[in-house]
């Protein structure tokens, strides 16, 4: 079964963050010197949220098949019936671990076709 994650991605606005931390970078009046401390903060966000997935992959590896067929479970069941009641940003996430469960699970040499039925 496939699902789509709804809402494309977009790049995260930082005026909010800089409106109340800008004293923090310093002057960001020149374009330059704001874009400059804008490039840095989504490079940090990438280097921090790329380890964080680091760990989330290494604990998916860890678990055990039982553990992961029903993860798969779960996830299908939050994914399809939990639909009207949880935000778009929490079901993507839902649908971002569910392929992560799918592909270890795959990796492992064991299909998802058994889990179908259940």
């Amino acid at each position: 079964m496939k699902y789509v994650k709804v809402r494309p991605k977009r790049k995260r606005d930082y005026t909010a963050y800089l409106a109340q931390y800008g004293a923090v970078y310093g002057d960001l009046s020149d374009p330059e010197r704001r874009n400059e401390v804008i490039r840095s903060l989504r490079r940090r966000d990438a280097l921090s949220l790329a380890s964080a997935r680091r760990e989330l992959w290494r604990g998916v590896t860890e678990m055990s098949m039982e553990d992961i067929r029903c993860g798969i479970k779960v996830k299908r069941y939050q994914i399809e019936e939990c639909a009207g009641v949880r935000p778009w940003n929490v079901r993507n996430a839902d649908i971002g671990m569910f392929r992560m469960l799918t592909t270890e699970l795959k990796r492992r040499g064991d299909g998802i076709n058994e889990l179908e039925g259940a």
